[in-house]
């Protein structure tokens, strides 16, 4: 048994004609999809794609391209959204209360029709690239695993006198350890690398986005694949892990809870958050790459194994979002949350769809068989949130936010730890 490893990019060309939309009126920094092809033993491939979020239909498709180009079969390919917040949504109606589409005219019809149409052909063009080039460059190779710390994540979960709400908490809990992989090829020249941390890509966030100013940009963890791209001359993919509750310390965009309850919205616009996020990308590339040089790769069978969970939990009805002091939180209905499991050897990926609390990540890092186990939110799709018990109990924007009642996380990890104890044998 040996490992193989290929990975490649390709960069997401929205039209001019997409916009405007969402506020957007064109392109800072185009987002780039990037996929990693491996073997050894089983076959898999991760993708990380420089986008929000992408909905079930355009999860399925960029699996059918990979899988089409890599020999991978779907259910052992994770598609993942870094959730940079400043790229577009796929086209949709609009929504009303409680998230149903509204009914369109048939001009508003045509416009949304031709604009998904755009958008697809992007992402598909992107992906088949990437796609390609992870084919292409296949071959053996070997890994090594390396972590940096990077303090430039802040807890947002931020208490006032009429409740929590958003906003930089420096007492709070938070992670600066970011995660390396590295792939290289037998001759020793690298063929990738892994970066995953609690990071939510939000420094410019929705900034000026009702005076349609907004520029598409992969915010701070995209700068910081493309320094460390340009050191090493190969795919960084970058896989955004427990950040529910994480945003970058300084953003363009901020609420602030004044004395008579009221919140005001400081928005600094996005040429401030482009400058922030050229401050933040670089001090991330800048902390990691001492402790990427410095990974020696020398495991070359790192047996690939794959899994799937499924739990149910109770869903949650939403309510107006606004720091509160009591809550009635009340069931609706059942909701279905995977998840996927990956492990290389004595590594282990724990991939979900709803983005997690810092202390989630731990709490599953801690009860693993594994040696190391890597938690990864808006994997093949998202779902909001899915805060831990505190967060519940201190009413935070992530419990308000959640389609799930409280517990749900606490009872994913325990259905991970099982799982990941089957897959160790243990």
């Amino acid at each position: 048994m040996k490992l193989f490893a290929g990975a490649g990019c390709g960069t997401i060309h929205f039209p001019d004609a997409l916009f405007p939309m969402e506020g957007f009126r064109g392109i800072h920094d185009a987002p780039i999809a990037r996929v990693l092809a491996l073997e050894c033993g089983e076959k898999a491939a991760l993708v990380s794609l420089e986008l929000v979020m992408l909905p079930p239909d355009l999860v399925e498709l960029v699996k059918t391209i990979v899988s089409d180009h890599t020999g991978t079969k779907g259910e052992n390919i994770w598609v993942h959204t870094t959730h940079a917040i400043t790229t577009p949504h796929a086209p949709h109606a609009p929504m009303g209360p409680g998230g149903i589409l509204l009914e369109l005219g048939e001009e508003e019809k045509k416009n949304l029709d031709f604009k998904t149409g755009l958008y697809t052909a992007a992402l598909t063009a992107a992906v088949t690239e990437a796609a390609k080039a992870a084919a292409d460059s296949f071959r053996p190779a070997k890994l090594g695993i390396g972590q940096a710390q990077s303090h430039i994540s802040i807890n947002r979960d931020v208490e006032t006198p009429f409740g929590w709400w958003i906003g930089q908490n420096p007492e709070g809990k938070t992670n600066p350890n970011f995660n390396l992989l590295r792939f290289d090829g037998e001759d020793g020249n690298p063929i990738a690398v892994i970066l995953t941390g609690g990071l939510k890509p939000c420094a410019i966030d929705n900034s000026q986005m009702k005076e349609n100013q907004r520029l598409v940009s992969s915010d701070v963890p995209g700068l910081a694949c493309r320094l460390i791209e340009t050191e090493t001359g190969v795919p960084c993919l970058f896989f955004m892990g427990a950040a529910g509750d994480q945003v970058p310390k300084k953003q363009a965009l901020l609420d602030e809870v004044m004395p008579d309850g009221s919140v005001k919205t400081h928005d600094f616009g996005v040429e401030k958050g482009l400058e922030i996020v050229a401050q933040l990308g670089k001090q991330l590339a800048e902390d990691v790459m001492p402790a990427l040089q410095n990974i020696s790769c020398a495991e070359s069978a790192p047996e690939i194994k794959t899994a799937q969970i499924t739990i149910t939990w109770g869903g949650k009805g939403r309510i107006p979002m606004m720091p509160r002091k009591t809550v009635d939180f009340t069931y609706e209905r059942d909701v279905r949350i995977d998840g996927q499991f990956l492990t290389l050897g004595s590594l282990a990926f724990a991939g979900l769809k709803p983005e997690v609390n810092c202390i989630t990540a731990e709490q599953l890092a801690e009860k693993s068989p594994y040696e190391k186990t890597i938690l990864i939110s808006m994997v093949n799709g998202g779902q909001k949130y899915m805060p831990d018990k505190v967060a519940y109990k201190n009413i935070t924007w992530e419990s308000q936010s959640s389609m799930m009642m409280p517990g749900a996380a606490e009872a994913w990890v325990d259905a991970a730890v099982k799982k990941l104890q089957e897959m160790k044998g243990v």
